[in-house]
């Protein structure tokens, strides 16, 4: 992969003036990279090297890599970091200075962080304070961080981006990626959904308060970020394409950081709700979450607020007094047609949620744990974390008291409600003209014969209707029914349907039906009944394969 030679034309006929140069020597994503590195430290004339891993990385990578290190005579000093008591490894003071005290200031020429993001960044900054290069080797294709010359750490509680310096060459072996756990995978495909709302509040960092910006660099991540959702499918199965479409997007979308010298083009608002729920996270002595997980699920929750601002018109109902007024506000009013139609790029948020779930990933702040206390917490104070003018930054600073927080939770977005397929209550077409003969009967995606009886008619007592294979091996098709004429098609058939499918399900007592399942044995569904905006009572329960069924009462 050579970055620098594709975007090469680009880069120098873009005038932006904001560009940094790229010192990566060497990216490699292919299977058997790790065989290379050896050949690489040679010829590098690297003869003394530091490992650093964890437990887990170790055994993805580092003691294939240690041993093929000393068939080639190069002599490696091995450190292995040390989770806490939550099963963490944390970026922080007390992790750096192992990190510092163990590798061997005058005796090691470079340091090769084995892992994924926590690593990477407490590898960059003591390689940055030592004054060595390192050597990137991801174990998992999860943060877009691994080519970053900042690293996020933790330092007395407080996230802090410290300037350090990027790999000089990445070598990501596809055999090992390809190993990497699922909940790893969707959360580096969640860490690129949030490029969906970091390049929107970039370009709105530039029109409302001249922040600096790079034509190229935003397409760069514009680009990258299509790869993922046109191979999607391919991402979710973990095959050899997907994992190659998702690692090269990461780095590309790191790359594209690295030549604008700041994070600005995959990091906004969706980020900052994340470092806020780490940082509370940490304080209340909580086992951290994934990050890409975090962000992707925070990009929904912007996405959601960001058309609501901008169906409600808020920047134009602010009151232009003298104490209000300010030239971020002036700009964002003289462009707020222009505004408008890039927030309408911004997937709604059942459609982020959908892609997330489509990876086997979660995709609401309940399903990480996030509290609705907490969520409402950052909407109002995640702004503070970086100096950066986002649109959650105006929202909060220019006037925010005309428009009650409780909507930033569950406002409702325009076409949302179409979004899902709607199971009628009654068999009735009378309403529709003589259109739909019976009830529309939607078709969900399952993997797993066992997990979706066990789903679907143990927990929630629908009925097997008929089943059909056309031979015996072949994928199952299924029809449940819940006794009141409402069916449901199951296929293991890959062209049938996508994973990640929403459907509602109109029923007579939410609370009741809440109350018998809750008797139930089964340990992978614990949902709970919400009051919404629009004056329904919900109860969101996800299947084992990422789709949602969605009772409501109205």
């Amino acid at each position: 992969m050579s970055v620098n030679a594709r975007w090469s034309a680009s880069i120098a006929s873009c005038a932006c003036g904001h560009h940094n140069p790229i010192t990566l020597d060497t990216i490699v994503v292919e299977k058997g990279a790790l065989d290379l590195v050896a050949g690489y430290l040679t010829e590098q004339n690297y003869r003394q090297v530091a490992l650093v891993v964890d437990e887990n990385t170790y055994k993805a990578a580092g003691e294939k890599l240690l041993l093929s290190l000393h068939e080639a005579d190069i002599t490696a000093t091995f450190l292995s970091l040390k989770a806490d008591s939550r099963g963490d490894v944390v970026a922080d003071e007390g992790t750096l200075v192992q990190i510092l005290l163990d590798i061997p200031q005058q005796s090691t020429d470079v340091i090769i962080a084995v892992g994924s993001g926590t690593i990477h960044d407490l590898v960059r900054f003591a390689a940055f304070k030592m004054g060595k290069p390192f050597l990137s080797i991801p174990t998992a294709p999860s943060v877009d961080g691994f080519t970053s010359v900042g690293a996020p750490l933790i330092i007395k509680g407080v996230k802090t981006t410290i300037p350090a310096i990027a790999p000089s060459a990445i070598f990501a072996d596809l055999n090992v990626l390809m190993e990497a756990p699922r909940s790893l995978v969707s959360a580096g495909f969640g860490d690129m959904l949030g490029k969906y709302t970091s390049l929107f509040d970039w370009r709105f960092s530039n029109i409302a308060a001249q922040e600096p910006y790079c034509p190229v660099s935003a397409e760069m991540t514009r680009e990258a970020l299509s790869d993922c959702i046109r191979h999607a499918d391919d991402i979710a199965e973990r095959n050899e394409n997907g994992i190659r479409v998702l690692m090269n997007a990461l780095i590309q979308s790191g790359i594209a950081m690295l030549l604008f010298g700041q994070s600005h083009p995959a990091s906004g608002s969706e980020h900052h709700l994340s470092h806020y729920w780490e940082m509370e996270y940490l304080k209340l002595g909580r086992k951290q979450l994934l990050h890409g997980a975090k962000v992707g699920i925070a990009c929904a929750q912007i996405s959601q607020l960001y058309h609501h601002i901008v169906k409600s018109e808020h920047f134009l109902k602010v009151n232009s007094v003298e104490e209000q007024y300010s030239p971020a506000l002036a700009s964002i009013r003289s462009n707020w047609e222009h505004i408008a139609k890039l927030v309408e790029h911004i997937p709604s948020p059942d459609i982020i949620r959908s892609l997330l779930e489509r990876t086997g990933g979660p995709s609401t702040p309940e399903a990480i744990g996030i509290s609705e206390e907490l969520l409402k917490r950052s909407l109002l104070e995640a702004h503070k974390v970086r100096n950066r003018y986002t649109m959650l930054k105006a929202y909060n600073e220019l006037g925010h008291t005309l428009l009650s927080h409780e909507e930033l939770i569950e406002v409702p977005v325009s076409g949302e409600e179409s979004s899902d397929t709607i199971i009628p209550k009654e068999n009735s077409g009378s309403s529709t003209g003589g259109r739909v003969k019976k009830s529309i009967i939607p078709i969900l995606r399952i993997f797993d014969e066992e997990k979706a009886k066990d789903f679907y008619l143990r927990y929630l007592d629908m009925h097997l209707d008929w089943e059909h294979r056309f031979e015996p091996g072949m994928p199952l098709y299924m029809q449940v029914s819940d006794g009141e004429g409402r069916m449901i098609h199951l296929s293991e058939h890959h062209g049938d349907c996508s994973p990640g499918a929403a459907i509602r399900i109109e029923v007579e007592n939410v609370r009741a039906m809440h109350a018998q399942l809750h008797t139930k044995a089964y340990k992978y569904a614990r949902p709970g009944v919400e009051e919404t905006p629009w004056d329904t009572l919900e109860m969101c329960i996800q299947d084992p394969f990422g789709n949602r069924v969605i009772f409501y009462q109205d």
